[in-house]
C-alpha cells in the first residue's frame, strides 16, 4: 500500500491527536482523583512535553474539543485563573452537542448543569 504525502501526514496528526487527547485525560483524571487531597503532590504524566507542543502548535486546542477540555482543567487545577473556569463553561454552554452523549452526561454534571439526548 502506498500514501500520499497527504494521507502521510493526516494520519500523523491524527496520531499526534490521539496521543496529546489522552495524555491530558490520563492527567485530568490524576487531578480529578486527587482533588480532595490538598497538600499532596500530583504527579503528572507527560505534561510538561504537551504543554510545550501545545504552546508550539496552539490551533490544536481550537481543532479539538476534548483536548481543550482536558487541558482547561488541568490549567484551572494549576493556576486557578478564572479564564480556564470560562472556556470550560463556554464549551459546555457552546460546543456541548460535539461531544458523544456519555461525555455530555460526564462534562455537564462537572458543571451541574442540565444535558439534553437531542
Amino acid at each position: 500500500m502506498v500514501f500520499t504525502d497527504k494521507e502521510v501526514a493526516d494520519s500523523y496528526k491524527f496520531l499526534i491527536n490521539s496521543i496529546l487527547t489522552n495524555i491530558l485525560k490520563i492527567n485530568a483524571s490524576i487531578i480529578n482523583s486527587n482533588k480532595n487531597f490538598f497538600g499532596e503532590n500530583v504527579n503528572f504524566i507527560l505534561l510538561e512535553e504537551a504543554e510545550s507542543y501545545l504552546s508550539k502548535n496552539p490551533e490544536l486546542l481550537t481543532e479539538n474539543i476534548y483536548m481543550k477540555y482536558y487541558y482547561c482543567i488541568i490549567k484551572l487545577f494549576m493556576t486557578s485563573e478564572d479564564k480556564f473556569f470560562y472556556e470550560l463553561r463556554d464549551i459546555i454552554k457552546n460546543d456541548l452537542h460535539l461531544l458523544s452523549l456519555p461525555d455530555r452526561k460526564i462534562f455537564s454534571q462537572r458543571l451541574q448543569i442540565t444535558v439534553t439526548t437531542e
